[in-house]
């Protein structure tokens, strides 16, 4: 069966209609079947506008809102807001704190590694992870387009430590572009090959942080956002489903 790949770290430096529709059309001819918008909190306000631009396209969008701040009760504040309203919540792990908060709470889907912030994880916050089903996500955007040779060693340094860790572990990845211009998007395989290339990471794993591990968080939060769910473990029966 042929892969369907995605990119849900597409993160706009413009939001008006027409950047919007670029970046969709090109991720359309790199044959993407599923794309998300990273939004932060404090433009959300955006998500109608992509789902404006997405209009005549054959690609199914997923929305996704960004809750980092420095301090907690603004995270929480945000959580609390859009809980249910998105089908993705992510949160940067800028300090150590945050990233403790992050893997604790349940509202947030994906912890993103930012080569900016020195990122650790502690035992507690895998064991958390793992529980969750919660997934890291990194992004070519840093090796790629780094500002100078300092900034792209401190990005490989930082990435190749805990990719490591969580090929050891058993966490899932997902890796994107981190695409600011449609100019930035790649295709699937060469994102999987700087994976490979860069990381030690099997081609299989690769395209799996560009496929399945997207695929497998999205379907079960837009499950988690039906009527058909009630509490983890708790869910009314489709009437399709048999019964014995």
């Amino acid at each position: 069966m042929r892969r369907k790949f995605a990119d849900i770290t597409i993160t706009p430096s413009r939001f008006d209609l027409n950047s919007i529709r670029e970046l969709i059309l090109k991720a359309s001819i790199l044959d993407y079947k599923l794309v998300g918008f990273n939004v932060h909190a404090t433009k959300a306000n955006f998500l109608s506008i992509i789902q404006e631009a997405a209009k005549g396209f054959d690609l199914d969008i997923v929305s996704r809102v960004d809750v980092t701040f420095e301090k907690q009760w603004l995270i929480k504040k945000h959580l609390q807001k859009y809980r249910r309203k998105v089908e993705l919540i992510s949160l940067r792990g800028i300090n150590r704190a945050i990233i403790s908060f992050g893997c604790r709470d349940r509202r947030i889907d994906i912890i993103s590694l930012d080569p900016d912030h020195k990122f650790t994880l502690f035992k507690g916050d895998i064991a958390n992870i793992l529980e969750q089903g919660k997934v890291l996500e990194f992004t070519a955007r840093p090796l790629i387009f780094a500002d100078n040779i300092k900034k792209r060693v401190r990005a490989l340094q930082q990435y190749e430590k805990i990719i490591k860790l969580a090929l050891h572990k058993g966490i899932k990845m997902v890796f994107g572009s981190g695409a600011t211009t449609c100019y930035e998007l790649r295709d699937a395989g060469s994102l999987a090959s700087i994976m490979v290339a860069f990381f030690d990471v099997s081609y299989k794993d690769a395209l799996d942080s560009l496929s399945k591990n997207i695929f497998e968080i999205v379907e079960r939060n837009r499950f988690k956002l039906s009527k058909r769910f009630i509490w983890p473990g708790v869910y009314i029966s489709s009437k399709s489903e048999k019964h014995d």
